[in-house]
């Protein structure tokens, strides 16, 4: 008996062939080098060179130096009642130019001799606004700011501007009573400068 044999016509599979080309395309779009523009590497060759000529400036002494000592604004310093403990509370000194060139030591030393400084309580973040408006301190920084507005400087090269000077970590709050003291008095008041007070070691 003989056995017919059908010769089986084989068809092109279209999916596959398209999953094919993908891949190759894939591959081809991954192992072909990417030659970078003119402009991007001159970009990239002036941001370098750049990045070598910049000299950072660096810290020789952890001690704060003051560029000029002599005392010429309407100083609020406020410091930690324990100066190595930055949780501890914080105080609140009012340092005021004198007719004599007086430095912030000596000014200081003025403040703590005529109780020009004042400690804020330790929970004064947990009291409502009327109690923390009430607290010797805010007192303090209220009636000073006052009286140095009203009494005029007694020097005609001291700045009308207050400026605050205070350690790390200060709470909002104290900033916030100074600001708005001192916005009550419009452009009297033409500035408020606001520096950190280095933390001694």
């Amino acid at each position: 008996m003989a056995f017919s044999r059908k010769r089986e016509q084989k068809e092109l599979n279209l999916p596959s062939l398209i999953d094919v080309v993908f891949l190759l395309l894939i591959y081809s779009l991954l192992t072909i080098p990417i030659e970078k523009s003119e402009s991007s590497q001159t970009a990239e060759t002036a941001d370098a060179a750049s990045k070598q000529e910049v000299n950072l400036p660096y810290v020789q002494s952890r001690k704060a130096v003051d560029i000029d000592p002599v005392l010429r604004t309407f100083l609020i310093q406020i410091e930690n009642e324990v100066p190595e403990d930055p949780r501890s509370a914080r105080i609140v000194y009012i340092l005021k130019p004198s007719e004599r060139d007086s430095t912030l030591g000596q000014a200081r030393e003025t403040a703590v001799r005529d109780s020009a400084f004042a400690r804020f309580p330790t929970d004064f973040l947990a009291m409502n606004n009327r109690e923390f408006e009430q607290t010797r301190a805010c007192r303090l920084i209220r009636d000073e700011i006052r009286r140095f507005e009203r009494g005029k400087t007694p020097r005609r090269d001291v700045s009308k501007r207050v400026e605050i000077r205070a350690v790390k970590n200060t709470e909002f709050r104290i900033f916030d009573a100074i600001m708005r003291e001192c916005s009550a008095f419009g452009d009297t008041i033409p500035a408020i400068a606001v520096r950190t007070l280095a933390n001694p070691d």
